[in-house]
């Protein structure tokens, strides 16, 4: 019996990136030399957007509470706001909620962008690395660190990549809160002290870091109920409007240091090639035909008045105004709110109370983005844009008639409050092929399994036949060809939406070239050649988790410099710290390679049960793997190895089906062949060989009820005319022991399931070879000319994995 594989599979992923120190200005990969893309600044073109996080974390599970944190947060964010910035305010964030607004930053902010980053809150070091520390962090153990605190280096590395220029300003560093322990925070096995306050930074170009004090010392409270770092920053930024930030900083560093008498001193760390400031001076006028998704401004058509809807209290609310339109990143509803509201250039417009989901933007006369003011008359808006902050929201789960999603707001004119509804209708095709985090999706995802790929093509083509310039369309056709197997196709939909700008795209033409040379069966070819990982290169320039997933992973498993390797760890922390469980399963993979120099089983299975916590079909069946085999030195399992394995496979996990058989023919559950059988062949049928050639096995060591040994010989075949090379000997072994009789019926019942027409009487004679070469010249194939039974069982076994449509995709 041939044991079904007891290896971790990972996810094959996909591509995007920005040049950084960290990671280095070139990649060198054997005698070839792969160059990072340098960045790119036009100066002559200020930014347009000015887009600002902030965080206040004082509220504390597990360390200190932090008295004036959440204050601190409230009186920038006031700050901000008052400058025109776009604010995303946020308190009391645990690590989800960092993770939730990491992803954020890829759906909001674009190389237009200016973005500002405040934190108060906890931090510290551990080892080089620096860490903000969020509110439910609890680092009972060595191996917490990437799921217990957000790696600041990472999180400045995934700003710089999406944003044009950044600030990050950390009012942080208030103490130790888990002082005398130690932690894992490299590739390494090395356990660093967890250190107060942060350590020197580096940085992408054009970026600015702003520390509220000196690196590795601590920060004071003060005595009041804001901090003096941030006092001092609203109190100098109030009174130099104009400034630049390097003489606002200067008036910074001159207030804390008096006021703390000395025991403080606020530092900056600056790539900035040009000038920044509080001030809207500097922001360029904002492109009006860019605004939406795809390059393409979205319309709203105006209802009625008076019409009723629902607030989250289910009290009955009146609408003035509803809003319907296609859901979108963003959507342009300025012109049909004047038109709605009859709004005249001298009519005052204030916003009462933002969104529930949504985010309101003014674009004024002037160009400039940032909020609404809070009084403005009309006549110095060019526009209102609301953009769709919603959460990624799995299609699966929505229905169709389900699939509109309302939100609401309220403003006043000229004193009169009015209540604005807009009702966002999912696209067809976003509803069948959306990606997740995504950066230019429209929240609507479906992982591949769960893709129906005819439905999503036609769904796909109607919408780009409606919007041709909405670069997602035709990505989102490119997954649905991709998992028709219909690679040329696909490529060609791929290109044309990295030609309207969509980021996913580079990431998709990267992973096809390994989903191509895997189009006979479900193994990818390990290392990637170079015009694959240039393109992840250019997705990471974009920000894209999965290429920063894609490109860490061919790094950290196939190249053997030491900087390489950290370089491609380094991308998948990126990764992991927007949520991308790739990046989990595969940490998960590298640390249970039990011969290796970095086994570390509790590390990995840490990786993996957190890849589990989010939902991931891999994490499960990674997990199945860990309790099936008894791998990282956890005790051997049955039913919990069957628990998760079932649950892999419901979610469509190719491979779970084939070690579900496994566990009911060989243990440690009990027994029940045909219950085996019937999963292998699920697992065939996915495309995993091992279902093949463990079927083949079972039914050659004794019969299940309504099978025979031509049976075994067709799965033996069918495993053998895939591409994975163990495979393929298992399946050659395993016809070898078949007589010619069950060899030459297979060999006509696959004729037969192609098309032609011949009984299967287990003589392949003259009749039978005239059925092939008929049934060939259908398919428009050479006929097999040769005598060897095995190798024509397997040429026709290939004939008949080119019709199917088993998802390779999913590998």
């Amino acid at each position: 019996m041939v044991a079904s594989k007891a290896v971790i599979i990972a996810l094959l992923a996909s591509a995007s990136f920005a040049a950084t120190p960290a990671l280095g200005q070139v990649l060198v990969r054997g005698a070839g030399v792969l160059g990072l893309p340098d960045m790119q600044i036009d100066l002559s073109a200020p930014a347009s957007q000015r887009y600002a996080i902030v965080i206040g974390n004082g509220d504390y599970e597990s360390a200190p509470d932090l008295r004036n944190a959440n204050a601190d947060a409230t009186l920038v964010a006031a700050f901000l706001r008052d400058q025109g910035y776009e604010v995303l305010e946020r308190h009391n964030l645990d690590k989800r909620g960092f993770e939730d607004i990491l992803r954020r930053v890829l759906f909001d902010v674009n190389k237009e962008s200016e973005v500002i980053f405040y934190y108060a809150g906890h931090g510290m070091q551990i080892g080089a690395g620096n860490y903000i520390v969020p509110v439910d962090a609890n680092l009972d153990t060595e191996y917490d660190v990437p799921f217990e605190t957000v790696s600041l280096d990472s999180l400045v590395a995934i700003i710089g990549a999406r944003a044009r220029v950044q600030m990050v300003i950390l009012d942080s560093c208030r103490d130790n809160p888990f002082a005398n322990r130690r932690a894992l925070a490299t590739m390494g096995d090395t356990l660093s002290e967890i250190r107060s306050g942060f350590g020197a930074l580096a940085a992408p170009v054009n970026s600015l870091l702003v520390f509220s004090t000196s690196p590795g010392a601590v920060a004071l409270d003060g005595t009041g109920e804001n901090s003096p770092f941030t006092l001092a920053l609203i109190e100098a930024a109030r009174s130099q409007p104009d400034a630049s930030m390097t003489a606002v900083l200067e008036q910074v560093r001159r207030l804390v240091y008096t006021r703390t008498e000395g025991r403080q001193v606020p530092w900056e760390s600056s790539t900035l090639v040009e000038p920044i400031g509080f001030s809207a001076s500097n922001i360029a006028p904002i492109d009006m035909d860019t605004i939406g998704a795809g390059g393409q401004t979205r319309t709203l058509a105006f209802v009625g008045p008076e019409v009723q809807i629902a607030t989250e209290q289910a009290s009955q609310v009146v609408a003035n105004v509803s809003l319907n339109a296609m859901l979108d990143p963003e959507i342009e509803i300025g012109a049909a709110l004047r038109g709605a509201l009859s709004l005249t250039p001298d009519d005052s417009l204030q916003l009462l109370e933002p969104p529930n989901t949504g985010r309101i933007a003014a674009v004024d006369i002037d160009g400039l983005r940032g909020e609404l003011p809070a009084t403005s008359a009309t006549r110095g808006l060019q526009s209102l844009i609301y953009a769709n902050t919603m959460p990624q929201t799995q299609a699966s789960s929505v229905a169709a008639q389900d699939a509109v999603f309302t939100d609401n707001f309220r403003i006043s004119v000229n004193g009169q409050e009015q209540v604005v509804r807009i009702a966002l209708e999912g696209n067809e095709c976003d509803m069948q092929a959306g990606d997740h985090l995504d950066p230019e999706g429209s929240g609507l995802t479906r992982y591949p399994n769960e893709i129906e790929p005819e439905v999503a093509l036609a769904a796909c083509r109607a919408a780009i036949s409606e919007s041709p310039s909405v670069g997602r369309f035709h990505y989102q056709e490119g997954r649905a060809l991709l998992a028709l197997r219909r690679f040329d196709e696909a490529k060609l939909a791929f290109e044309r939406a990295r030609e309207l700008g969509h980021t996913r795209a580079y990431y998709a033409l990267g992973q096809l070239i390994a989903t191509e040379s895997s189009a006979q069966g479900g193994r990818g070819t390990g290392r990637l050649p170079d015009e694959a990982l240039a393109l992840f290169i250019l997705g990471v320039d974009q920000g894209d988790p999965y290429a920063m997933y894609a490109l860490g992973r061919q790094l950290l498993r196939y190249e053997t410099s030491v900087e390489l390797q950290t370089q491609g760890y380094q991308l998948m922390m990126r990764s992991l710290e927007v949520g991308h469980t790739f990046a989990m399963n595969e940490l998960g993979y590298y640390y249970l390679e039990d011969e290796s120099d970095h086994y570390d089983p509790a590390r990995g299975l840490r990786y993996l049960n957190e890849s589990a916590a989010r939902g991931d079909i891999y994490g499960y069946y990674n997990l199945g793997l860990v309790y099936q085999y008894g791998l990282g030195g956890e005790a051997v399992n049955g039913e919990v190895a069957r628990d998760w394995l079932v649950r892999a496979a419901e979610g469509g996990h190719p491979g779970a089906p084939t070690n579900l058989g496994v566990l009911y023919e060989t243990g440690p559950l009990p027994r029940d062949r045909e219950l085996a059988l019937n999963y292998y062949i699920q697992g065939l049928a996915n495309g995993d060989g091992y279902g093949g050639t463990n079927a083949a096995w079972l039914l050659m060591d004794g019969l299940v009820a309504g099978y025979d040994r031509s049976d075994a010989a067709i799965f033996a075949a069918k495993a053998g005319a895939l591409r994975d090379e163990k495979v393929q000997e298992f399946a050659r072994q395993a016809l070898a022991n078949l007589n010619q009789g069950d060899q030459d019926r297979a060999a006509q019942r696959l004729i037969n399931e192609l098309g032609g027409t011949v009984e299967a009487d287990g003589a392949f004679g003259p009749g039978s070879q005239a059925a092939m070469e008929a049934m060939a010249a259908t398919l428009s194939v050479e006929p097999y000319q040769g005598s060897d039974r095995v190798e024509r069982l397997i040429w026709l076994a290939e004939l008949v994995w080119q019709q199917s449509s088993f998802r390779v995709d999913l590998y």
